[in-house]
């Protein structure tokens, strides 16, 4: 089942009770796989399920983003990676490190790739890294990285093939993982190990990388059903990195289920960007500050405006870009 809308269209929602519906009638949770695409997501899906599921015990829930698909994977299948890793060393626990760590190893494997021509080093380890991540979430074959760097013409082609895949190894043979490294080595185990899942949910289908739809098309013969939500339009993330646009109704041969129309200000926000006509939102507004305690000072008194109007503190938010000291005022 595919269900279409722009935002605040309530596609989650519509997500959520067919959710419910299926644990409700008998359907264990761990038969079922919810993709989302970020954590506060993911919260919001499993409280929004806890209130309705009628119940009284049920498993696992198996609600995850992509990414935490693949850390929990390559955790829970490890001794059949460690089995497939040829390395004479001792078995010890994989490492689920951050990018720093990653960082040092590619710093390492750059100095003996052998690089000509490049004088900064740093400049040079922040280009391959961002290319490994654009394989990593495109998932590119080693083919199709060649293709590519051919139309670019690029002259650091071979070294740089030749220290991404010594990073592998590197990473392989210390056990060390950060999340475009978990989702290489995911890549290779839902290929080797039967898929466990007959329902899947796909949050924000538009918003998926290249990789996550890889995985969803390995393993759709084995699924009884999909359930997506998506904008056929298309996300705010659509042609940045690896964002890319999957056609659902033709991937699982459905007609879409239409809902709801979005909210007043994101048809608003979309009409700008398309039409390049930009018109002032109604509900927006825009104020410039030289100093920030100037910009602080306006925050507050726009705040108890909202208070003295029966506005509750629950429904106010603030964003900033930075924690400092002027906080604390609020």
């Amino acid at each position: 089942m595919i269900f279409e809308g722009g935002s605040g269209a309530g596609k989650t929602s519509a997500l959520v009770k067919k959710y419910v519906e299926l644990v409700n009638s008998g359907v264990s949770p761990d038969k079922i796989l919810v993709l989302v695409q970020n954590s506060a997501k993911r919260k919001n899906f499993i409280d929004a399920t806890k209130r309705s599921i009628k119940c009284g015990a049920y498993s696992k829930f198996n609600i995850y983003t992509f990414f935490g698909l693949c850390y929990n994977s390559v955790l829970d299948f490890w001794p059949l990676v460690e089995a497939h890793i040829k390395d004479p060393n001792a078995q010890i626990e994989p490492n689920m490190c951050g990018l720093e760590v990653s960082q040092h190893i590619f710093k390492k494997c750059v100095e003996k790739a052998h690089f000509k021509g490049y004088n900064s080093k740093i400049n040079l380890l922040h280009q391959l890294l961002r290319r490994y991540s654009l394989i990593v979430q495109n998932a590119l074959s080693d083919k199709e990285v060649q293709e590519r760097a051919k139309m670019l013409k690029e002259s650091f082609t071979q070294e740089a093939f030749e220290a991404i895949n010594m990073y592998k190894s590197k990473t392989l043979s210390l056990r060390a993982f950060d999340y475009l490294r978990q989702v290489g080595v995911f890549s290779h185990i839902y290929k080797i190990v039967e898929n466990a899942y007959e329902y899947v949910f796909l949050d924000d289908g538009d918003e998926i990388a290249p990789a996550c739809f890889e995985y969803l098309k390995h393993i759709k013969p084995s699924v009884k059903e999909f359930f997506v939500a998506y904008d056929k339009r298309g996300s705010s993330r659509l042609g940045y990195l690896s964002a890319q646009v999957v056609d659902f109704p033709s991937f699982l041969g459905e007609v879409p289920c239409a809902l709801g129309t979005e909210s007043h200000a994101a048809q608003e926000i979309f009409e700008n960007v398309r039409k390049n006509k930009p018109v002032s939102l109604s509900r927006v507004g825009f104020s410039s500050f030289i100093r920030r305690d100037e910009m602080v000072d306006e925050v507050i008194l726009k705040i108890n405006s909202l208070l003295k109007k029966g506005a509750k503190p629950s429904e106010i938010a603030v964003v900033t870009p930075c924690t400092d000291g002027y906080l604390k005022y609020f």
